[in-house]
């Protein structure tokens, strides 16, 4: 996705206030944030994305499966990706079962041959066993995440994120930052926050499954196309994706949407992703989306 030249300036070249600049600046970045949900949160803007296979296992716990292994490899251009997740489903055609009884050598058998950017035959093996034996202590994934009354209480999802990959961590025997990130370290956590959002969330793109966690917890996974679109809307001045820059955006699709902070991510995302809105028109959606809340 490209950036827009001059998102701060409308098409006829006036200074144009950031969305959330005035004292209806929350009803102004609500109606573009809406333009964008009703244009692209529908199914047939998903492809080509991560999403699609994990939308292909109705049952919960399976998805929790496969959506962590899909989020965790959504690293670098989409086509690799979608290609390194099918090798992943492909090592584990029946998530929870298998899985639970992959011993370490079963599962580096598994994955044998596995390769994809910086993760290999061991990173994927090691990260099957961990999810197994997560499984078997707690029962599902969801509960790997701690008490429910302490995850409910939380004010956002950070801190059951950190015992979840603490744990994960643990059971695995190690896992690289590259592929599972410390939520207590100062990055975006991207990844892990799109499986959250897909985990959690129900509505016609996010399969949802998940009830210990409530929407209003999420945090927006910040990616460069997040980030840029964030930037032209006036939302952030940041151009790093940290968490501080995370938790900005958040708090910026929180007030407009209090219970669901994350409902606009995959809407608006689809201006750099989905081939269907063409490169060379992302820069006019994104104008067109400002100059309806201008109206």
């Amino acid at each position: 996705m490209s950036r827009p030249k001059n998102p701060t300036r409308s098409r006829d070249g006036a200074p144009r206030a950031p969305v959330t600049a005035s004292t209806d600046g929350a009803h102004r970045l609500r109606t573009i944030c809406e333009f964008a949900y009703r244009t692209y949160a529908r199914p047939e803007f998903i492809h080509p994305d991560p999403l699609e296979l994990v939308l292909g296992f109705k049952d919960v716990r399976d998805r929790e499966v496969i959506g962590l292994f899909c989020a965790l490899l959504a690293l670098g251009r989409v086509e690799g990706i979608l290609s390194a997740c099918r090798a992943a489903i492909a090592a584990i055609p029946d998530p929870p079962r298998l899985i639970r009884d992959l011993s370490p050598r079963a599962s580096r058998r598994a994955f044998l041959g596995f390769k994809y950017r910086f993760f290999g035959a061991d990173e994927m093996s090691r990260l099957a066993f961990g999810i197994g034996r997560l499984i078997d202590d707690h029962g599902s994934l969801e509960a790997s995440l701690g008490d429910p009354s302490d995850v409910r209480a939380a004010s956002d999802i950070l801190e059951p994120l950190t015992v979840f990959t603490r744990r994960l961590r643990a059971a695995a025997g190690g896992l690289p930052g590259i592929l599972l990130s410390d939520p207590a370290t100062t990055s975006a956590h991207k990844r892990l926050n799109l499986y959250l959002s897909w985990m959690v969330r129900t509505d016609a793109v996010s399969p949802g499954g998940w009830a210990t966690v409530r929407p209003g917890q999420l945090l927006v996974p910040v990616d460069t196309h997040m980030l840029r679109i964030a930037r032209a809307f006036g939302i952030t001045r940041r151009t790093t994706a940290d968490i501080t820059t995370v938790r900005e955006i958040t708090a910026a699709f929180r007030s407009v949407s209090p219970d669901d902070p994350v409902k606009y991510d995959f809407a608006l995302t689809r201006l750099g992703i989905n081939p269907g809105v063409r490169r060379g028109d992302v820069n006019a959606a994104i104008e067109q989306m400002l100059d309806t809340a201008a109206r």
